[in-house]
């Protein structure tokens, strides 16, 4: 099961959209978490298929905070060898300062 947690942060970076195959597409992003200045963490993350529209209200500078599961895959390369991966999974996306429950408007649930 993923662990799910809430990022705070800057988007710095929205990628374009990617159709990894028929079935699966995917459009990254990139935030500045908040935190400790000092030591930025900068995170890519992602929304996958019917999620991928709710990046759309945003752009960059916009303060967000995020929803994520921590998901994590092995995957065997063509040579055999054991490689491992980490995604960030957005799945919920509301303004930082948006105090009503991650809607960002009355109609329009996240």
């Amino acid at each position: 099961m993923a662990q799910s947690v809430e990022i705070i942060g800057t988007i710095l970076k929205i990628m374009d959209q990617q159709a990894v195959n028929e079935k699966f597409s995917k459009r990254e992003f990139v935030i500045e978490e908040s935190g400790n200045p000092q030591y930025p963490e900068i995170l890519k993350m992602e929304f996958v298929n019917d999620k991928i529209p709710i990046l759309d209200k945003y752009k960059v500078n916009d303060q967000v905070k995020v929803s994520v599961n921590v998901k994590g895959r092995r995957w065997n390369d063509p040579q055999g060898q054991e490689k491992y991966f980490t995604t960030l999974q957005a799945w919920k996306m509301f303004p930082a300062d948006n105090q009503n429950g991650g809607y960002v408007s009355d109609d329009v649930p996240f």
